[in-house]
């Protein structure tokens, strides 16, 4: 039974109430670092930048199109909806645009007169 008593469990039990006391601080502790932690990684990650990652959607659905695997609606659809986002966003100066912007009025369909 000597054993028994000079297990971690059993020095735990019998600790002071300070010595409990300085366990639960150093658990809130702990507790409140890894909180802050985790909402700076949280904050590092909304920092980037959405108007980057937005244009390079567009590069992206431009060469599905060009390779064939977008339709004209499907394309068209995607890149106003991308559009919207990035003008909404004011970070996105509406003269500019993505390469994919620069067709030339003979490449684009007639709506009035579809080929």
């Amino acid at each position: 039974m000597a054993r028994q008593k000079d297990s971690l469990l059993w020095k735990l039990l019998d600790a002071s109430p300070k010595e409990w006391g300085w366990f639960f601080g150093g658990l809130v502790g702990l507790t409140v670092v890894l909180w802050a932690f985790s909402k700076f990684i949280s904050w590092m990650r909304d920092d980037e930048d959405a108007t980057a990652t937005e244009q390079l959607m567009l590069t992206e659905i431009g060469d599905l199109h060009r390779g064939g695997d977008l339709t004209e609606e499907e394309y068209r659809s995607i890149k106003g909806r991308l559009l919207e986002r990035l003008d909404s966003s004011n970070d996105f100066p509406k003269a500019g645009g993505s390469e994919d912007d620069s067709e030339s009025d003979e490449d684009k369909p007639n709506e009035d007169n579809p080929e």
